[in-house]
């Protein structure tokens, strides 16, 4: 409790007032809201900062947090530390992914607890929980394999399964993988094919949109198997004697250690009873003779080879030996065959031994089936000349499986060698482009053929096309038909009209790819032809229009209407229309919901497949008094609402005319952010009109920057002015008279530390149109607008002037080695000093700052300078603020309790590229120095200089200073 009165002296004499007891109450603390960064699946950052501790020491600060939107602190998870400064951050840990939470911060004092706002946030998604189980069972081949996804972390599990390698190791997807269907649980898969005795290293896996996870890696060790054998072969039959051959095709895991054959008359051939024939392991491929057979005897055989494991066999094979009067018969060496075609094929045999007589013929007999039936067999031969002797096969079947085998002739008969098998090689399918037909709108039906697949089973066919002329493949778009041989069709859709289409059949099989001729066609489709009716029944609020379809262009009219705007040649892309259905015809529409005393511009369309059509324009103008809201002359103006606004078509804050405006457009719109705005986002229209342009702010609003330009009959800017959709800005008082200043940076949306939307435009000295700024407060990332900004051009005669810098108000007018570090070209020295002010301290016609508002003076004797007293350069550390990237300077200027400077960074001289931002701060003034200009400058070293000076060329952020009358 503390007792005052008021007092007077009046020389030696002291009067007292009444004494009035005043008690100082505390009350709960006052915390800005909480900003929530570094979201990841299962953590947070939250930060705040106490702004008033309640006139009492600040205990414990902290956060509560929980998927209530309440946050009751009884119900919900706390993060919290001893008080130590105002700025305070926490991070909050184990958080689920993919979910929202709602936090506030909390400060304790003697009188209570204090909250913030409550603000939400959502955790991202993070890669799945996946756990490898282990194996079910593991054989010599194969093993069963189980795992389990857990939770899929809040993402979508889009595969699953496990991934393996042979031996030790730490399998990825990009090593072997088993897929298994499903999503969240248990599942098990079996890996087949594997070698027996060998290990194996593996683990379960899991995919979602966020990543891959893993489980931990496994190994296991198939079981060493039986021995693997080929069919064997039986050649080399005489009437007492037979060869084997056979393969040894997988050892089990253990080296075979011995090979052979069992055979018998017996079809079971009975392995402890049968003859054998053996060697020792020393290749996989194995070859025996069996001696002292019976002849004309049937014999069966099969065989083995045996490791640690056990024996293995191959599966039973049967010959017959040959009588002992075949023996007279011609024999042969192994048929040799080269040369194959898709038709052809080359054999060579060599006779080996005569038989009882001299023998007169040789040839080939060449089959489909395994067996080559002479009687049925092709056959080609010639009189015996040489023991070897070789011939060739023609008119095969293109990609045929073939059987052929030598015979010799002598006065006991034909003797036959062993059948050897071939197959006549294939080639690309043959295909035709038949042609289109069925041509409509957006649609034609193709044609094509196959005539043949030339010995290969065709995989894939149809028709490649692309728009314009020329040759389209399989890497073209691709339109697929279903069959194989002969005719098909498919029906080309979604086509537009009057557009040239090139197209051509296809078909694949294992040889590749062919294609028909290449062939075009085109939809002719016109415009739809449409009248305009003339305007009639004017009143206030809405007008009587129509048209008349005459032609509907060859295609069905799809809609059919009028279309107004404040500006000429209004189109379907506006709302501001009517819809009076399909088809040709006469119709009658009425404009709604117009503005009083406003011109308008409306014309009937007609929309086909081509496009739409428009009739001739007609302007009218409302009756009544036009309700627009009044801006005050400027090059910026703000806006807090979605109204109908008006300006004056005059150079800045004067009343000179731009000229003769023919029309006005919006340059470019931007939130400000990495959002990417659409046209008409911020502003709704614009028109010219009378000596002033009338604008209509977007509902809903929402807050950004825009720039509108007059522009006269051929198309050149007169003039441009920037819209500034903000809050109304507040003036804050400096220290020292200095002068009121606004809260916020030109073009910013927000006066709040750490907010992008604080950051504001950039401003080469001298010019008054804006260019965009950042979108992060850390990071040089330029805003994202409406428009593909122009790329810089260098300063010369021709482009360093008022002129050209406002006739083209998106152009970054770069540095030139001629114009001493200015945009504005003047050759060896600078003559104009005054582009931002006019006598001294007026404001100019190129101030870029609002009605009641300029850039501020610099220097010694600026702003800044006077507000900081007598300092000129200082350093101090404790002003820069690391987490919101900026400065405040509330205890140095004056006495709000935020004066937030954030470090905007600037626009590079060589490009106007964004550079610096989060570490520096650039503020321009309208003071000139020498070749530079004056400005404030900060930077994250805590280093300051309220009067320092930089080159004009670089964009840099303005704070404007409010004017006194």
């Amino acid at each position: 409790q503390y007792y005052l009165r008021a007092y007077v002296k009046d020389g030696e004499s002291v009067a007292y007032g009444e004494v009035i007891p005043l008690i100082i109450r505390i009350s709960p603390p006052s915390l800005t809201s909480v900003i929530v960064s570094s979201v990841g699946a299962s953590s947070a950052l939250f930060s705040s900062s106490v702004t008033d501790n309640g006139g009492d020491a600040v205990s414990e600060v902290g956060f509560y947090y929980n998927t209530d939107e309440a946050v009751d602190p009884e119900m919900s998870s706390k993060i919290n530390q001893p008080y130590s400064e105002d700025a305070f951050n926490l991070q909050a840990e184990e958080l689920i992914p993919n979910t929202k939470y709602y936090v506030k911060a909390f400060a304790v004092n003697s009188a209570g607890t204090g909250y913030s706002q409550i603000v939400d946030f959502t955790t991202s998604a993070g890669v799945p929980s996946v756990s490898t189980l282990g194996t079910v069972e593991v054989t010599s081949m194969s093993a069963e394999l189980s795992g389990e996804v857990s939770d899929d972390n809040g993402a979508e599990i889009t595969e699953r399964g496990f991934v393996w390698l042979q031996g030790t190791g730490t399998p990825t997807t990009d090593s072997f993988k088993l897929k298994v269907d499903g999503t969240i649980g248990d599942y098990t898969a079996t890996l087949e094919g594997l070698d027996p005795n060998q290990k194996y290293s593996f683990r379960a896996y899991a995919i979602n949109s966020k990543g891959t996870a893993y489980g931990d890696v496994m190994v296991f060790t198939t079981v060493a198997g039986l021995p693997a054998l080929s069919a064997m072969k039986v050649t080399g039959v005489t009437a007492s004697s037979a060869t084997f051959t056979c393969n040894v095709t997988g050892h089990g895991g253990e080296t075979a250690s011995e090979v052979g054959f069992y055979y018998s008359t017996d079809p079971e051939v009975d392995v402890t009873t049968a003859q054998k024939v053996s060697d020792t392991y020393t290749s996989d491929t194995f070859t025996l003779i069996a001696k002292n057979l019976n002849s004309e005897q049937t014999y069966y055989v099969k065989a083995y080879a045996k490791n640690s494991v056990g024996e293995a066999y191959s599966s039973v094979v049967s010959f017959e030996t040959i009588s002992d009067a075949l023996e007279n018969l011609p024999s042969f060496s192994a048929m040799k065959i080269s040369n194959v075609t898709t038709t052809s094929a080359t054999f060579t045999c060599t006779v080996t031994d005569y038989g009882i007589d001299v023998v007169s013929e040789v040839g080939y007999y060449v089959g489909k089936d395994e067996d080559v039936d002479v009687t049925t067999a092709i056959k080609v031969s010639e009189v015996f000349t040489s023991m070897t002797f070789t011939l060739t096969v023609e008119g095969l079947e293109v990609g045929q499986d073939y059987f052929v085998k030598a015979f010799a002739l002598n006065s006991a008969g034909e003797g036959y060698g062993d059948i050897v098998s071939f197959k006549t090689t294939s080639t690309a399918p043959s295909v035709v482009t038949v042609g289109s037909s069925e041509l409509s709108t957006t649609s034609a039906e193709l044609s094509g053929e196959v005539t043949d697949d030339n010995g290969e089973i065709i995989t894939e066919r149809g028709f490649v096309w692309m728009k314009g002329s020329g040759t389209p493949t399989t890497s073209s778009s691709k339109l697929t038909a279903d069959g194989t041989m002969g005719a098909f069709t498919a029906t080309l859709t979604d086509l537009s009209p009057n557009q040239v289409y090139s197209f051509r059949a296809y078909a694949i099989n294992s040889k590749g790819t062919s294609y028909g001729e290449v062939m075009t066609f085109e939809i002719q489709v016109d415009l739809p032809t449409v009248t305009t009716n003339k305007v009639t029944a004017i009143t206030d609020y809405s007008a009587v229009s129509g048209g008349d379809v005459t032609a509907d262009g060859g295609a069905d009219i799809l809609a059919k209407g009028i279309v107004w705007s404040r500006s000429k040649n209004p189109t379907v892309n506006l709302e501001t229309k009517t819809d009076e259905g399909i088809g040709i015809g006469t119709f009658t529409s009425t404009l709604s919901e117009l503005v009083p005393g406003t011109t308008y511009y409306v014309r009937a369309y007609a929309t086909n497949a081509a496009g739409t059509g428009y009739g001739k324009e007609m302007e009218f103008k409302t009756t009544g008094e036009a309700p627009y809201i009044a801006l005050e002359a400027a090059n910026c103006f703000i806006v807090s609402s979605s109204e109908t606004y008006s300006f004056k078509t005059v150079k800045g804050n004067s009343s000179e005319s731009v000229g003769d405006v023919a029309s006005a457009e919006v340059l470019w719109e931007s939130f400000g952010t990495s959002e990417t705005p659409s046209v008409g986002s911020l502003i709704a229209s614009v028109a010219a009109e009378s000596g002033s342009i009338v604008f209509e702010v977007a509902d809903p609003y929402r807050e950004g920057n825009a720039v509108i330009a007059a522009k006269d009959a051929s198309g050149t800017i007169l003039w441009s002015w920037h819209i500034w959709l903000t809050d109304e800005p507040q003036g804050q008082v400096y220290n020292n008279n200095a002068g009121t200043m606004m809260d916020r940076n030109l073009g910013a949306t927000s006066a709040e530390p750490g907010s992008v939307g604080a950051l504001g435009l950039m401003y080469q000295w001298g010019r008054k149109d804006p260019f965009l700024g950042s979108s992060s407060i850390s990071v040089d990332r330029e805003a994202k607008s409406t428009i593909i900004w122009p790329s810089s051009v260098l300063s010369n005669s021709s482009n360093g002037t008022i002129k050209y810098a406002t006739e083209h108000p998106t152009t970054f007018i770069a540095y030139n080695n001629g114009s001493n570090w200015d945009w504005y070209y003047t050759g060896s020295s600078l003559t104009d000093n005054t582009r931002w002010t006019e006598s001294g301290r007026s404001k100019s016609i190129y101030d870029p700052c609002p009605s009641g508002w300029r850039v501020p003076d610099g220097g010694n004797n600026g702003v800044w300078s006077k507000a900081l007293g007598s300092s000129s350069i200082f350093t101090d550390k404790s002003l820069y603020d690391s987490t919101y990237k900026g400065v405040n300077f509330s205890d140095k200027f004056g006495d709000a309790s935020i004066i937030w400077y954030p470090a905007s960074g600037l626009l590079d001289y060589k490009d106007g590229s964004i550079n610096n931002v989060g570490y520096y701060g650039y503020y321009w003034s309208a003071s000139p120095y020498t070749a530079y200009a004056c400005r404030m400058y900060f930077s994250d070293t805590g280093s300051v200089s309220p009067s320092g000076n930089a080159e004009r060329v670089y964009g840099r952020p303005v704070r404007c200073l409010q004017v006194i009358d």
